[in-house]
C-alpha cells in the first residue's frame, strides 16, 4: 500500500473512503452534484451520531460510570480532577515517575530530560531521520521526546472529561492535538520514525476519539484534521508491518501495539478506504496467522513487554465482544498463557517483581494511574473477557480504572465471577528461568524470586541466584531494577552490575561476562510441600577468573516467614568476596558486633538479617553516596532514590560459605535471634563448609537445627549430637520439647540414642509436626518408617488416621492407605 499523498484540504479525505458502506451513499450523492461542503457535513454529522460499530466504552454508559465511581470509589474523583488539572498547566509525568514542565504550546520535539540543554534546532520538523540515528545520539536521549508524544495523558484528560463535563478538558485534547500537527508534519521529524512509538501514539487517540467525539469543540475543522492524521497513522503502521520480515528485530510488544492500532483503527473507523484490509490484516498479527509473530513468541517475552501484550489483547477481545464478533478459542489460550507467565512475578499487592531491561509501563492506566505500580488489574480485565475463574481470584479487587473500559457492568460482572486461587503456590519455570516460592495468593502472602537466566542475548544484567523477597506482603529484599535503555550511562551500567542485586561478586568484578564465555546457571534441586520449599542452583560466571569459583546458593523455605540461604563458593586460591542485599527506602538498624540487620515497618512488622558466621567478614552500609554503587534503587526510567545497600564482604581462600538467615515476624518489639555454624563429621573426620551446611539457630524459647548436604554421601554424618544420612533435614524444638522435622531423600535421623526417624528406603520428603500424643504427617507416596516415641498414640497422615504398630519404645508407621 502506498503512502497517501499529503492532504491539504479539507475535502481531500474524500479520496480515501470506501463509499461502498451503505450509510455513505447520501455523502456520495452529494459529491456527485459536487456539493463538497454539504457532503462533509453530512459525513461529520454521520460519524457523531452512528451507534455503529460499538466503541472501547459506549457514551450511553458516561453516566452509570460516573455513578459507580462516586458510589464505590469516591476518592478516585478527585484523582483523576488533581491529573487532569496538572495536564491543564502542562505539567506532565513521564515514565510514571519523573515530573516535567512543557512549555505553552507543547514542544513536542523537544527533550525535556531535566538537565538536557534546549536546543531549538535539534530535531528538525522538516527532516526526515533513521531510527538508528535518534538512538545514538548522544547529547538527546530520543525515549524522553517519545514518551511525550505517546499521549498517555489523553486518557487521564478524556476520563476528566467524562467526569465533569468540563469543556476545558476537551479544549485542551484539541488544542494539543492541533499543535502536535502543526510541529510534525507527515512524513519527515523524529515523531513519524519509529512505527511501534507512531501505534501507540495512535491508540491513545482512539481512546481519546472515544471521550471527546461529542464535545463542542470536536467540530468539523478539528475533526478534518484529526481524521486525516489517523489515516496516516494506520498507512504507516501497515506499511512497516508489511516491511518486517519473521527475522527483523521487533519485538513481540512492538508487533502486538502495531497489529493492535491496526485492528482497533479499522474497526471504529470502517469508513476509510484500508479499513478493512488493516482490520483483516491487524487481527490475522493478533491470532499468530501471519509469519511476523507467533505465539511462542508471545509467551516467551520479557515482563514489560508482555504486561502491554496483555493489555492491548484484552482491548481487541473486549472490541470484538461488544461488537459479537467470534474469537477462536486459540487466542484465548494465548492470552492465559500470557497470563500464566507474568503470575510467577506478581507480588502479593500486585506489584511486579523488578527483573528485566526496562519497567513496564502500564497503557490503560494513562499517565497518572500507572504511578501505583499494581497490575492486577490485568488480571481483571482478562477474567472479564475470557470468564476464568482463576485470573478473577488473581485480579481481586476490581480496579476502578476498569470502569471506563468495562462500564458499571463489567464491575458487577466481576463480583460475580466465581473465584479459583491458582492450585500450585511455589513452582520452578519450565525452561528453570526462575524459581518462585510463595505460601498464598492474598495481600499478606510471602513471595520469593531467584533467578537463574534468560536469554543469554538479551542478558545484559548480571543478576544470576538474585533473590527479591516480600513478607506477609510487605517488601523487604529488592532489586535494584532497570534504569534507562543507554547501555554506556555508567547508572545504567551500575544498576545491570552484580553489585545491584541480592547475590555474591568475587574478586570486586562488576559484570558477568556473558560474551566472553558461555555461563551456566541452573537449578538442580528443587522440592515444594506445604511446609517448606527447598531449592538449589549454580552459575558458572565466575568460572573466567585466573583460578575459577563457581558459586553455588541453596535456599530453604520454612513457610510462611523463614529463610535460610546458603552460599558456596567452590574453586582455588584466594579471593574477595562480597554478598549484596538491597532494601526499599528503609531505616536499618545494625548491630556491628554481630553484623546482624533489624528492620521494622510500621508498629508490628519486623525483619531480621543474620549471618551465621559474623566474625569472618566486615559489614558495610551504604544509602544515597555520591556513585551509583553507594545506595541507590531505580525508581523509573533515568530515575534513582536512596535506597539502603548491606554488604558483607571477607577475604578467604575457596572454598568458602556465606550463611544468612532472613526472618520476618510480627510484633511491637524486634526478637532476639542468634546462630552458630556447626562442624559435621563422617567417621570422625570434619567435612568442609562447601559439602554441607549444618546451622543452629535460637530464638526465645526455640531452637532450629538445619543439615543439607551439597554433596551426596552414602555414609552417616554426626553434627553435634544428631545422626543423620539424607540430603536435607530441619528439626524445630521449644525448650527441650521436639516439635516439628522436616526431612528430604532421608533414610536416618538420630539424637544420641533416640532414633527420631528410620526408613528402610529413602523418603522423597516428609514433615512430622508433634502435638502432645499426636503425630501429624505430611508426605507424598507411601513409606513405613520407625521412632523411639512411647508416648505417641495416634498419627494423623495428610489429615486422615493412619495404622501405627507399637513395638515396646518404638513405633512403626505406615504412610499407605490401606
Amino acid at each position: 500500500m502506498e503512502f497517501p499523498t499529503k492532504l491539504l484540504g479539507r475535502h481531500d479525505v474524500f479520496q480515501y473512503l470506501n463509499f461502498n458502506i451503505p450509510d455513505l451513499q447520501p455523502i456520495k450523492l452529494s459529491l456527485d452534484f459536487d456539493k463538497k461542503d454539504k457532503a462533509f457535513e453530512q459525513f461529520f454529522r454521520y460519524l457523531k451520531m452512528r451507534n455503529f460499530p460499538a466503541t472501547i466504552c459506549n457514551w450511553w454508559k458516561r453516566q452509570s460510570i460516573i455513578d459507580a465511581l462516586n458510589t464505590h470509589y469516591a476518592s478516585e474523583a478527585s484523582k483523576i480532577l488533581d491529573a487532569a488539572n496538572a495536564i491543564m498547566t502542562h505539567q506532565l509525568l513521564l515514565f510514571s515517575s519523573q515530573t516535567i514542565q512543557t512549555d505553552t504550546p507543547i514542544l513536542w520535539n523537544r527533550d525535556y530530560e531535566a538537565g538536557t540543554r534546549f536546543e531549538p534546532e535539534r530535531w528538525k520538523p522538516d527532516k526526515q531521520y533513521a531510527r538508528s540515528q535518534l538512538l545514538d545520539h548522544t547529547q538527546s536521549d530520543i525515549y524522553f521526546v517519545w514518551e511525550l508524544n505517546r499521549h498517555r495523558h489523553f486518557l487521564d484528560l478524556g476520563k476528566a472529561y467524562w467526569y465533569s463535563d468540563d469543556e476545558r478538558f476537551a479544549e485542551e485534547f484539541v488544542q494539543e492535538v492541533e499543535s502536535w500537527i502543526e510541529q510534525n508534519p507527515y512524513p519527515n521529524g523524529i515523531n513519524w520514525v519509529d512505527p511501534y512509538e507512531i501505534a501507540i501514539r495512535g491508540l491513545f487517540w482512539l481512546f481519546s476519539y472515544n471521550f471527546f467525539l461529542r464535545s463542542d469543540w470536536f467540530d468539523e475543522d478539528f475533526f478534518c484534521q484529526f481524521y486525516k492524521i489517523l489515516l496516516y497513522h494506520g498507512h504507516v503502521t501497515y506499511n512497516a508491518l508489511q516491511k518486517a520480515s519473521r527475522f527483523s528485530s521487533l519485538s513481540g510488544g512492538s508487533l502486538v501495539a502495531q497489529a493492535a492500532f491496526l485492528y482497533l483503527l479499522g474497526t471504529l473507523f470502517p469508513e476509510y478506504l484500508h479499513s478493512k484490509q488493516w482490520s483483516v490484516f491487524g487481527w490475522e498479527v493478533l491470532q499468530g496467522k501471519s509469519p511476523l509473530l507467533s505465539f511462542d513468541d508471545l509467551t516467551q517475552q520479557e515482563i514489560a513487554p508482555l504486561v502491554n501484550s496483555i493489555e492491548l489483547y484484552c482491548v481487541v477481545l473486549l472490541m470484538r465482544q461488544h461488537n459479537r464478533y467470534h474469537t477462536s478459542h486459540a487466542v484465548s489460550e494465548c492470552l492465559t498463557t500470557m497470563l500464566e507467565q507474568l503470575l510467577p512475578f506478581l507480588k502479593p499487592g500486585g506489584r511486579l517483581c523488578r527483573v528485566g531491561e526496562e519497567y513496564p509501563q502500564q497503557f490503560l492506566t494513562g499517565m497518572y494511574g500507572a504511578k501505583r505500580g499494581d497490575v492486577r488489574y490485568v488480571f481483571s480485565m482478562a477474567a472479564l473477557v475470557l470468564k476464568n475463574p482463576m485470573l478473577a481470584a488473581v485480579g481481586r479487587p476490581f480496579d476502578p480504572m476498569l470502569l471506563w473500559f468495562f462500564g458499571h457492568e463489567g464491575r458487577e460482572d466481576f463480583a460475580n465471577l466465581p473465584r479459583v486461587e491458582p492450585e500450585q503456590k511455589s513452582y520452578l519455570l519450565p525452561d528453570s528461568s526462575y524459581a518462585v516460592m510463595r505460601n498464598g495468593w492474598d495481600e499478606n502472602s510471602s513471595h520469593c524470586l531467584v533467578t537463574a537466566s534468560r536469554k543469554q542475548k538479551l542478558l545484559r544484567h548480571s543478576d544470576l541466584l538474585s533473590v527479591e523477597l516480600t513478607v506477609h506482603g510487605q517488601e523487604f529484599l529488592i532489586d535494584s531494577g532497570p534504569y534507562s535503555f543507554h547501555q554506556q550511562d555508567k547508572w545504567n551500567q551500575y544498576f545491570g552490575s552484580i553489585q545491584a542485586h541480592n547475590s555474591i561478586a568475587v574478586d570486586r568484578g562488576s559484570h558477568i561476562a556473558f560474551e566472553a564465555h558461555d555461563v551456566e546457571c541452573h537449578f538442580d534441586r528443587w522440592v515444594s510441600t506445604e511446609s517448606f520449599d527447598y531449592l538449589s542452583g549454580y552459575h558458572t560466571g565466575f568460572e573466567d577468573l585466573d583460578q575459577p569459583i563457581r558459586h553455588r546458593r541453596t535456599i530453604f523455605y520454612y513457610k510462611p516467614d523463614y529463610w535460610i540461604v546458603c552460599d558456596l563458593l567452590t574453586g582455588e586460591g584466594q579471593h574477595f568476596f562480597d554478598q549484596y542485599f538491597h532494601f526499599p527506602p528503609f531505616r536499618l538498624q545494625i548491630d556491628f558486633t554481630n553484623k546482624r540487620v533489624n528492620v521494622q515497618v510500621g508498629t508490628q512488622r519486623h525483619f531480621t538479617l543474620m549471618p551465621f558466621t559474623p566474625r569472618e567478614m566486615d559489614v558495610s552500609i551504604f544509602t544515597g553516596g555520591e556513585t551509583p554503587d553507594s545506595g541507590w534503587i531505580a525508581d523509573g526510567y533515568k530515575t534513582c532514590v536512596e535506597a539502603p545497600l548491606i554488604q558483607y564482604g571477607k577475604q578467604a581462600m575457596a572454598p568458602t560459605t556465606f550463611h544468612t538467615l532472613l526472618c520476618a515476624y510480627p510484633g511491637e518489639t524486634p526478637l532476639n535471634f542468634s546462630g552458630r555454624q556447626l562442624q559435621a563429621l563422617v567417621h570422625d573426620t570434619p567435612l568442609l563448609a562447601h559439602e554441607v551446611s549444618a546451622l543452629e539457630v535460637s530464638c526465645e524459647e526455640e531452637t532450629h537445627y538445619f543439615i543439607a548436604l551439597h554433596e551426596t554421601k552414602t555414609e552417616n554424618i554426626r553434627v553435634e549430637e544428631f545422626t543423620f544420612n539424607g540430603m536435607l533435614c530441619f528439626l524445630r524444638y521449644k525448650g527441650k520439647t521436639l516439635r516439628e522435622i522436616i526431612v528430604c531423600n532421608a533414610t536416618l535421623l538420630m539424637m544420641e540414642e533416640q532414633t527420631l526417624f528410620r526408613s528402610k528406603t529413602p523418603i522423597d520428603h516428609m514433615t512430622l509436626v508433634f502435638d502432645a500424643h499426636t503425630l501429624r504427617v505430611k508426605c507424598l507416596g507411601n513409606y513405613t518408617f520407625e521412632m523411639d516415641f512411647p508416648d505417641i498414640t495416634e498419627v494423623v497422615v495428610n489429615e486422615r488416621k493412619a495404622f501405627v504398630q507399637n513395638e515396646g519404645d518404638r513405633i512403626v508407621v505406615s504412610t499407605s492407605r490401606v
